[in-house]
């Protein structure tokens, strides 16, 4: 959580300069969603899963299904579709910028804060079943997991997350091999700021791919198997959070890894002070080429 953080305080102060692109205002939205989706899962769910004193409690209070739990449920659930949209736009701002680089530019300092849009009020379209659910708790060798009452009982919450996933999927996996080819033949010639902005979405669409495997379990096994089947119970827990917190933290570490200027941005002690100009290249490197067309 810190490292999106940080990037979000240093794109809102220099975005006139290093984090010009509209990649940046489209990766605050995902740096929002991320930072909200870390501080519920480690409030609740994974004290939950590991703390046997703070499962008895909620187990205690929180066995009978009620609408106490429901605004968790429902905003956890919100955050984890908005994150998949913010997915899906941040790796379609580096497929345009590597296979239409003239009209890239101009199509997303247009677009941008409408897509920020999609992000943050498309999911209510996917959410809304658990909004007038109750919520209850289930708990077996210390752990604990929330579940909701179907009040249309084949109308499940990874059914819709499948439903946005499989589509957004596909174009991930399209879209990243045209990103892959296309940054092979232009190696050497394109900004170090570009290249983590793309080694960033790569990961992030890696991690994506996890997201979905876990969802598509989720969907194969019942919460009764959940909650009589020690085994599987541990097995799922693990894998959900192991993949969950790859997919919220891949991308700002591999954005932060791969570029000495946003390094330097972020951790400026002891760096020799960098002229960016008004385009935000470095000066001292005038042979660099962007991958996006000027204007």
């Amino acid at each position: 959580m810190l490292f999106y953080i940080l990037l979000m305080i240093a794109i809102c102060k220099r975005r006139d300069k290093l984090f010009e692109d509209s990649f940046f205002k489209i990766y605050l939205a995902d740096g929002a969603v991320s930072i909200i989706s870390i501080i519920l899962e480690y409030s609740i769910n994974r004290p939950m899963s590991h703390i046997r004193p703070v499962c008895e409690y909620f187990h205690g209070n929180y066995r009978y299904p009620s609408y106490a739990l429901t605004p968790y449920l429902y905003i956890t659930s919100y955050v984890q579709f908005s994150k998949i949209f913010a997915t899906v736009i941040l790796c379609a701002n580096r497929y345009t910028c590597v296979q239409y680089p003239v009209a890239h530019k101009t199509f997303w300092r247009r677009r941008s804060g409408q897509l920020v849009l999609v992000i943050l009020i498309l999911p209510v379209l996917f959410t809304w079943q658990i909004g007038i659910s109750k919520c209850y708790i289930a708990a077996s060798n210390s752990q604990a997991f929330i579940f909701y009452v179907h009040n249309i009982p084949w109308l499940g919450s990874a059914y819709f997350r499948m439903l946005a996933a499989i589509p957004s999927f596909i174009f991930i996996i399209f879209a990243n091999y045209i990103i892959i080819s296309k940054l092979s033949q232009i190696e050497g010639r394109t900004r170090s700021i570009e290249r983590a902005m793309t080694i960033s979405t790569i990961f992030l669409s890696i991690a994506y791919a996890l997201f979905i495997t876990i969802q598509g379990f989720s969907l194969i096994v019942s919460d009764d198997m959940l909650k009589e089947s020690s085994i599987v119970k541990i097995t799922a827990l693990s894998a959900i959070q192991l993949c969950n917190d790859f997919y919220i933290m891949s991308s700002p570490i591999a954005l932060i890894v791969t570029s000495r200027r946003i390094r330097r941005s972020l951790f400026p002690f002891g760096s020799v002070p960098i002229d960016y100009g008004k385009s935000g290249f470095l000066t001292s490197n005038p042979g660099q080429l962007s991958l996006t067309a000027r204007p």
